[in-house]
């Protein structure tokens, strides 16, 4: 297992105060997990006013999600960005999921961890 950063700008945040989460919603019917809340995009572009913008994250057709405080999770000391892949990972592998990608998504608060076939976002 191996944590490498996405191609998405959440993956260039290092910082825990960046990203707070006004909700999550499980969407049963269309197997999405939802993550709304606000970004500060200065700790984005370090040269940018500090502005506060909303935005969404969703992931879609999801087979596992968890979360976990910030304070007790062993994940959040390894990772070097909020929004990360975990490569070979041995859910994925144990459950022949194949197609399907495992994302880290660390808040203010918590640690996500979704395995889904996609995601989308809005900023």
């Amino acid at each position: 297992m191996k944590l490498v950063k996405t191609s998405h700008i959440f993956s260039d945040i290092q910082d825990r105060d960046a990203i707070l989460i006004n909700n999550v919603l499980h969407l049963t019917k269309r197997n999405e997990l939802l993550f709304k809340g606000t970004v500060y995009t200065n700790l984005i572009k370090k040269n940018e006013v500090g502005t506060i913008t909303p935005f969404e994250l969703c992931f879609k057709n999801i087979q596992m999600f968890d979360c976990v405080n910030i304070e007790i999770s062993n994940l959040d000391a390894k990772m070097s960005s909020n929004f990360m892949l975990l490569e070979d990972s041995n859910y994925i592998l144990e459950n022949k999921l194949h197609g399907f990608s495992h994302y880290i998504f660390s808040t203010y608060t918590y640690v996500y961890q979704i395995i889904a076939q996609s995601y989308s976002s809005s900023l």
